[in-house]
Order: structure tokens, then sequence, then C-alpha cells
């Protein structure tokens, strides 16, 4: 081999590496940035799915904060003997007025618009549930918002139920880190929305008194409580009656 092709064949060789050590620099880097990727892709839902899960938390914790029914009358009643554990004629707060009440429903209604698509099909429907449980319960007790606190104290066994039972599972999920995204247009979702919606407002007291019907084993406690509740109401009325021809 001349000296002429010796150099050309070198020049062709150094050329063929670069390109070769170029090309395997390109795949390797590829790869790498995929790599990364699909790690921050999962992270990044991971946060989102997990500040949507402590956002859904705080909306049912939001129910807790109680007040104490008629507490005027009651001190003056019982005075310093009044027991402030005993758990009797209480109510969430958010039933102080119809302002309270109408903002956590916003707050409801904002969780569903940010953070509905990031829960699991359980949780998800429970918001829906809470949601729709909260509409209907509005148009039962519209009126007097001096009513709201007695309303409270009915209705708090209701929500208390609920957001025991959530929270316990929306806990759990937190808990697991272990995030994923679920369809909510799929047979889970339908087969579940019927136990979390369906299932879950037939127990409830507000269900009982609109329609009568009840899955719940305390059937007659509640009919004995309902003709109670109407005969309260009435006297109520009649007594708003006679005040307004006075």
């Amino acid at each position: 081999m001349s000296k002429q092709e010796m150099i050309i064949s070198l020049i062709a060789a150094i050329i063929s590496s670069g390109l070769i050590n170029s090309f395997l620099s390109h795949i390797l880097y590829s790869s790498k940035l995929k790599k990364e990727l699909k790690l921050k892709g999962p992270g990044t839902l991971a946060r989102e799915i997990e500040n949507s899960l402590i956002a859904f938390r705080d909306l049912e914790l939001g129910i807790t904060p109680i007040e104490i029914f008629q507490i005027e009358d009651v001190l003056s009643e019982k005075g310093s003997l009044v027991n402030f554990f005993g758990g009797e004629c209480i109510y969430p707060e958010i039933f102080n007025d119809w302002e309270s009440f109408d903002a956590y429903r916003e707050k409801v209604r904002e969780c569903r618009t940010k953070h509905e698509k990031n829960l699991n099909c359980r949780l998800a429907l429970n918001l829906v549930f809470i949601d729709r449980y909260l509409m209907q319960l509005s148009s039962f007790m519209a009126g007097n918002e001096e009513r709201l606190p007695m309303w409270g104290t009915i209705f708090i066994f209701d929500l208390q139920q609920w957001q025991r039972r959530v929270d316990v599972l929306t806990v759990r999920e937190i808990n697991s880190c272990k995030y994923k995204l679920e369809s909510h247009e799929t047979r889970k979702w339908e087969k579940l929305r019927k136990i979390e919606v369906e299932q879950q407002y037939q127990n409830t007291i507000l269900s009982f008194l609109l329609t009568g019907e009840t899955n719940r084993k305390d059937r007659e406690f509640l009919e004995d409580f309902k003709s109670r509740l109407i005969t309260v109401l009435t006297e109520d009325n009649e007594s708003d009656g006679d005040n307004r021809t006075c």
C-alpha cells in the first residue's frame, strides 16, 4: 500500500469512527432522555394525585368543626353543670347560616372541577355523592335560616358517617404512595356508583325523610323520629302564623 493510500485509509477510519461514536452517543442520549422522561412523568403525576388527595381530605375534614345547638339556652338551664363532652345537640358549623352552607357547597364543586379526575373511582364517587347530597339537602331545607342549626343536629349523622368512612379511604390511599390514574368511564365506575352513591344515599336520614324508604335496620326509630319532627315543624309553623296574625 502506498503512502497516499495509507493516509486516505487512516482518514476514512477516523471519519468512520467519529460517525459511529456520534451514532452511538445519539442512541445512548436518546435512551437516557426517554428514561428521564419516563421517571419524571409518573413522578409529576404522582405529585398531582397526592395534591388532589390532600385537597379532598381537607374538604371532608371541613365537616368536623361543630357548634352546640342553642348554647345560650343550655347554659341558662344547666349553668356550670353543662357537659361539653356529651355530644348532644351538636351540629356542623357549616349550618350556622346560609352563607356558611353555600360556601362549603362551593368548595365541593371546586374540588370536583380541579381534583375529581385525579381520584380513584371510589373516592371520586364519594365526591359525587357529597355534591349531590348537599344539593338535595339544600332543596329540602330551603326557607328559614334560623332553622339551619336545628337541621344540622339531624343531618350531622349522615355527614359524619360519610366523613369518617371517606377519611379512612383517603388516608389509606395517601399512605399507599402508589398512585395511578383510573378511568371514570368503565364498568368498575358503574359498579361502584351503585354502592358509593345510590346505596349510600338510600341509607341516609335525608333519603328516608323524602321518600319514606330505607335500607337501614332502625326503621322503627326513623318512623318515630319523622313523626316527632313533623309535629315540631307543624307547631313552629302554627306559632309563626299566630305571630304574623298578631
